[in-house]
């Protein structure tokens, strides 16, 4: 954490160094453009020393949770809890189903971390309606370990050996051996702890631990930078999985319904015309017909001849329904 303060500092420095070459800062004591070309220089100073304070590697010292059990040795981590008013059940779902449009920011950050470009579907490019984890075990993570209602870890290689491919299919015993040099494996988890007051304290972390000292270096850097943003990803998706479950234990959507209320806010902004609903939970539902096949929801279905007059809605896989009045429905309302 100390080498990310560093890191930072020297980054707002080297900002106010360069806006004060362009203008002088008087009212901060850099005067001249030279001061400024000064303090620029200074806040690179700074970002090297930050970048390249050694990072000390932590180890259990025994095993309390599975995630344990894949990285008992670190360098770099992060941790963060929350505390819901719901029983671990409830909370264990709601991880489970929270999706990347229900967390705040999650698309932002993992925008400006991919650079803006596009790329194939990844924890870094998610759908927004798709349940977060279920996007991370069907690309890059693999699943270590579950224990239902209690925590789920998910692993990953965040640095490779150049030209390594994986020999035969990964598996959460071929992760937990890997120790040959050039790897930084990475591991996070959700941990639910029953307070026995109606509440449960849910603890995600994350782990990074590289296999040899060149490696540790070389992902340093990178950690460095990117910590904050992906510490506030951490937090926020916690607070996602918050509101979801006291939404549900609110009687928001039904006890197992997989519809958010972002989901529902979406499918109430579809157009007839386009045919189209934006749930990947629901499906057009035409009064009259069949409901839409679940693989042709994000595209255009012109053959379904729906026309305005017609009432449209979604229907969720556990049954319930969300509609969108038809303009007909809509004008007598407003006369009545």
């Amino acid at each position: 954490m100390f080498a990310v303060v560093v890191v930072y500092a020297g980054l707002l420095t080297s900002f106010l160094g360069f806006v004060s070459f362009l203008k002088p800062f008087r009212f901060i004591g850099i005067a001249t453009r030279s001061h400024g070309l000064a303090v620029l220089g200074a806040g690179f100073i700074v970002i090297v020393i930050g970048m390249s304070l050694p990072a000390r590697e932590e180890r259990v010292e025994s095993t309390q949770m599975k995630l344990d059990e894949f990285v008992p040795a670190w360098q770099f981590n992060e941790v963060h809890s929350i505390r819901v008013k719901a029983s671990p059940d409830k909370v264990y779902r709601a991880i489970k189903e929270v999706r990347a449009g229900e967390i705040r920011l999650f698309q932002t950050l993992t925008w400006i971390r991919r650079f803006g470009r596009p790329g194939p579907e990844s924890i870094l490019n998610a759908p927004e309606n798709v349940p977060l984890l279920e996007v991370a075990t069907r690309t890059s993570f693999l699943a270590l370990a579950e224990e239902p209602e209690r925590e789920i870890v998910l692993g990953t290689l965040v640095v490779v050996p150049p030209g390594w491919r994986p020999k035969g299919k990964p598996s959460p015993d071929g992760f937990k051996a890997l120790r040959e040099p050039g790897f930084a494996l990475a591991a996070t988890n959700f941990r639910l702890e029953d307070t026995g007051a109606g509440e449960t304290v849910v603890t995600t972390e994350t782990r990074v631990y590289a296999t040899d000292e060149a490696t540790r270096r070389r992902f340093a850097p990178y950690w460095r930078v990117i910590y904050p943003g992906s510490a506030l990803i951490r937090r926020m998706w916690l607070k996602a999985a918050k509101k979801r479950t006291e939404t549900d234990s609110a009687g928001g959507r039904g006890k197992n319904s997989p519809c958010s209320q972002a989901d529902s806010r979406r499918c109430h902004r579809q157009t007839v015309r386009s045919y189209r609903c934006c749930l990947s939970s629901c499906a057009i539902k035409v009064e009259g017909s069949a409901t839409c096949p679940k693989e042709e929801l994000r595209h255009e279905t012109p053959s379904l001849a729906v026309h305005d007059s017609v009432r449209v809605g979604c229907i969720c896989s556990d049954g319930s329904e969300i509609h969108r009045p038809s303009k007909e429905q809509s004008s007598t309302q407003s006369r009545s």
